[in-house]
């Protein structure tokens, strides 16, 4: 289903939805199928362009928004590549695709560091059972070795 060609103030109501959290991945769905199903034009160019501003701004790198980003992005240098945008235009597209490759890329490495973690350094909930058996530490052990190790070590 071909979504109709959004006039200036339907993009401007896209424009106030990337400011909201819950309605950015709609409002970066709904640029992708202007870029897929219009013109490319110098208003959504720059709608694009708000949505790197936004990603940079306000969403954390590995955020879900990063992704829909990306997805845009892309898009948009098909879209854009060959109809006679300047040279710098494209470069800005490749930049905003480059960013939000790296934050995507950042949030899949980012369990795999975690899972690998070690130890005693671990701050997240214990296995209760492990706790039982004796295999893991108890929190009152944890947070002893915390205090310890922060306490300045004296030498005569």
């Amino acid at each position: 289903v071909a979504e109709p060609r959004l006039n200036d103030a339907e993009i401007k109501e896209v424009l106030k939805d990337l400011a909201k959290k819950e309605k950015f991945g709609e409002a970066c769905a709904r640029i992708q199928a202007q870029l897929a199903h219009a013109g490319p034009s110098d208003a959504l160019f720059a709608a694009v362009c708000r949505v790197g501003v936004v990603l940079k701004t306000r969403h954390a790198e590995g955020s879900p928004g990063w992704r829909f980003g990306l997805t845009l992005f892309n898009a948009a240098i098909e879209k854009f590549t060959g109809v006679g945008r300047a040279p710098a235009d494209l470069k800005k597209l490749g930049e905003l695709r480059a960013n939000a490759m790296a934050a995507t890329d950042a949030a899949d490495a980012e369990p795999a560091e975690e899972s690998g973690g070690g130890g005693d350094e671990d701050d997240g909930p214990q296995a209760f059972e492990g706790q039982l058996s004796g295999e893991l530490p108890t929190e009152f052990e944890r947070q002893r070795r915390r205090r310890l190790a922060q306490q300045p070590t004296q030498f005569n």
